[in-house]
């Protein structure tokens, strides 16, 4: 399961893990060596993945990622945004939170192609209602389009 998360106001709430820091990934680091590290924890989490399982089949990890975009170059967004898919394959719940319409469109295109499941998704967006942060919950389509749940519109423009 990966669940999006893009937010207007300041991040809330106690993140159990926020999985980039924890790696070692850095500003301080060119986008190559924050590649390096993220490509090679990401391998270790595929061979040694029985570790990451508990008594009840379920992951004992779950891993957040805060800004991913802000750690690498744009070239990089595709090759990222599919190790977060392959993570989230393995049975990990990924959460993402991200102001990155490219990572949106890599997944709604993975689920038009049929590569993943629109099921796989929870898309979360804050944006503004009476004067307060209110959260749209949205869902791909069979064609990979982000809509709104419950008759509210996807806001377009939104990540411009």
């Amino acid at each position: 399961m990966i669940i999006f998360e893009s937010r207007k106001t300041q991040h809330v709430g106690i993140v159990s893990l926020e999985t980039l820091r924890s790696w070692g990934i850095s500003f301080d680091f060119p986008s190559e060596a924050n590649q390096k590290i993220l490509e090679e924890k990401v391998s270790q989490l595929k061979e040694d993945l029985s570790s990451h399982v508990n008594a009840t089949g379920g992951n004992s990890l779950m891993l957040y990622f805060y800004k991913p975009e802000a750690y690498f170059h744009p070239t990089y967004r595709k090759s990222l945004a599919q190790h977060i898919l392959d993570l989230s394959n393995l049975g990990f719940e990924v959460t993402l939170e991200s102001d990155s319409v490219h990572f949106i469109n890599y997944f709604g295109d993975q689920i038009e192609c049929g590569l993943v499941s629109k099921d796989d998704f929870k898309v979360r967006i804050e944006t503004e209602k009476d004067g307060s942060p209110y959260f749209l919950d949205l869902e791909y389509d069979d064609n990979g389009v982000l809509n709104g749940k419950g008759g509210e519109p996807y806001p377009i423009g939104y990540f411009n």
